[in-house]
């Protein structure tokens, strides 16, 4: 569970590095899957009456809202990709008109 949670935030990070926002959208998709790992564990923790009830909600409400940020950030990002191409995101310059 401790592996598949840091998994979340390290692929948030590693996209973040990418040259290419099409590089940073997938590891946004890699963090949400390790999200949905983490509830697995974490329903496999609750199961084996390793936490207790009030724990496991807590944990599940935060990971479920973790999902629905990212579902956000993946949204926006997509939006960006039609504006940036294959151009580094950095670079973007928005026109004048």
């Amino acid at each position: 569970m401790v592996r598949a949670s840091d998994s979340m935030v390290a692929n948030i990070a590693k996209g973040y590095g990418r040259y290419f926002v099409k590089d940073n959208i997938l590891f946004l998709y890699y963090s949400r899957g390790s999200a949905y790992e983490t509830l697995v564990w974490l329903s496999k923790v609750y199961k084996r009456c390793l936490i207790g009830g009030e724990v496991y909600k807590n944990l599940r409400m935060k990971i479920e809202n973790f999902i629905v940020e990212i579902n956000k950030l993946i949204k926006k990002m997509k939006g960006q990709v039609d504006k940036f191409g294959m151009v580094p995101w950095w670079r973007y310059k928005r026109k004048s008109n």
